[in-house]
């Protein structure tokens, strides 16, 4: 029973919770949300604050087409001084392969100008 009443549950990030955007190249659209796709936890022992930093990790840019839900990147979470935990991140829609030539060229270009 101690270990269930020395230790807390807490919620840092709910499921769907947009952290980013990723640069996406060839698609229709010129980038993505990054999402979690389930709660984020942490447990900590009972009366215990901590800081908490999260950092978004992709290689990018990320080429389409790209699935609503594929993963794509990883949410790097950190708390206290422990060693990082990493989790992933899902892509928030989905992002097709541009129609042609054009689309394909004004999706690199709109990329170099950002």
């Amino acid at each position: 029973e101690w270990g269930f009443a020395a230790w807390d549950s807490r919620k840092v990030l709910p499921a769907g919770q947009l952290l980013a955007d990723a640069e996406v190249q060839g698609g229709t659209l010129a980038s993505v949300g990054l999402v979690t796709p389930h709660d984020v936890y942490i447990t900590l022992p009972k009366g215990q604050t901590t800081q908490v930093t999260i950092r978004v990790r992709y290689a990018g840019p990320l080429v389409a087409p790209i699935a609503r839900g594929a993963e794509v990147a990883k949410l790097e979470l950190r708390v206290g001084a422990e060693p990082p935990a990493e989790l992933p991140l899902v892509a928030a829609a989905e992002v097709p392969r541009g129609n042609g030539t054009t689309d394909r060229v004004l999706s690199g270009l709109s990329g170099l100008l950002r």
